[in-house]
């Protein structure tokens, strides 16, 4: 009993930290990995938004005012897309590791054209009209990138004057673009999508260091914690147990004076004390009786 109690507590103690430590990595883990992406969320939002704003002020406020002489002539720095991609591509100056694209399923323009895994997702907001920001992840050539994608929707019935029919766009738009692509749509028709992408190596490569930080300081708060409840128990248990342990062992042998229990105090261990040293005066009171 003498050093079984304390190995015991502390074995107890032990796996007990060592289950918390473990449990706490994987929070800190997902928490981190969690805020990283959400990080990248915001600033992949905030690119989306600037790009929609810099499209609904050409549409709004350059458009009406030049539209006399967009009937003969097309420029395409007037066009919502070319803003928009154009105002984005200084943006990510600033995000080098984002990128941006606007894919559209037939678009005038061949570099607009949705390819691949572009027009999976095109399709799927197409299928699901009711989704206004689709975020995923797929594998990218750097690795897992995570991708935020809104829809283009054709909203302004201006924008049908170009691209219903060959026969309605402006003279201007079929010599520059021809007339096989562009055409053909709708009214509140999801035609492309706008998407913003970004690799995830590198954020969550900074998610891995700061989670190895952050264990590191809750290893050695641990270790502490764990040499400070040692220790008290120690003091306030163990110590006084051992001392009452080796009385009662003297006294189970016949001898006779032994040192008096250090019984002060409130507790369990005290009262436990005061209870051995009212058993060992009867004790001696019973011996003395049967001497006589």
């Amino acid at each position: 009993m003498r050093s079984s109690l304390a190995i015991k507590f502390n074995v107890a103690l032990l796996a007990l930290f060592i289950g918390s430590f473990c449990a706490s990595a994987l929070f800190a883990s997902h928490l981190l990995q969690k805020n990283a992406r959400e990080t990248l969320l915001d600033k992949a939002r905030m690119l989306m938004g600037a790009a929609q704003a810099s499209s609904a002020f050409t549409v709004q406020h350059i458009l009406p005012l030049l539209q006399d002489r967009l009937a003969f002539e097309l420029l395409p720095q007037l066009l919502p897309t070319f803003v928009a991609n154009t105002q984005l591509q200084q943006m990510l100056k600033a995000y080098p590791d984002f990128h941006y694209r606007h894919a559209t399923l037939d678009p005038p323009h061949s570099r607009h054209q949705a390819t691949g895994w572009e027009a999976e997702l095109v399709e799927h907001l197409r299928g699901n009209p009711q989704v206004r920001d689709w975020v995923g992840e797929r594998d990218g050539n750097n690795g897992p990138t995570l991708f935020l994608a809104q829809p283009i929707l054709v909203s302004d019935p201006a924008c049908l004057a170009c691209h219903t029919s060959p026969e309605t766009a402006p003279k201007s738009q079929i010599e520059l673009y021809g007339r096989d692509h562009g055409f053909g749509w709708a009214l509140n028709e999801t035609v492309g999508a706008r998407i913003v992408s970004v690799p995830l190596a590198a954020p969550l490569q900074q998610a891995s260091e700061r989670l190895h930080t952050v264990m590191l300081w809750l290893l050695v708060f641990f270790m502490l914690l764990y040499s400070a409840l040692s220790l008290t128990f120690h003091l306030l248990v163990t110590r006084r147990l051992k001392v009452m342990s080796a009385i009662a062992e003297r006294v189970s042998l016949g001898e006779h004076p032994v040192p008096a229990i250090d019984s002060r105090g409130h507790d369990e261990l005290a009262r436990m004390g005061q209870a051995f040293t009212r058993m060992r005066t009867s004790l001696a009171s019973a011996m003395n009786m049967l001497q006589k």
